[in-house]
């Protein structure tokens, strides 16, 4: 996976490894879509869908914890 990628090479105590601990969002990202999935084969495909979507939109939201670091660089 690209982000454990990225950690290796920043190391384990930078920002970008800290703000990226932890796969959440991707865990729960995929719960949801397997059950859109289980959802839709039982006879539900409109709200399978608003699911998919309203996971869609969840990843357009950024994560605060990368790029507000306290310090300034040269």
């Amino acid at each position: 996976m690209l982000v454990n990628g990225l950690c290796s090479l920043h190391g384990a105590n930078s920002n970008f490894t800290k703000a990226y601990k932890g796969h959440t969002k991707s865990y729960i990202t995929m719960a949801v879509n397997a059950a859109a999935a289980v959802i839709s084969l039982i006879g539900f495909p409109k709200i399978a869908f608003l699911l998919m979507v309203l996971t869609a939109i969840g990843w357009f939201i950024p994560n605060h914890r990368v790029g507000n670091n306290n310090h300034t660089t040269p």
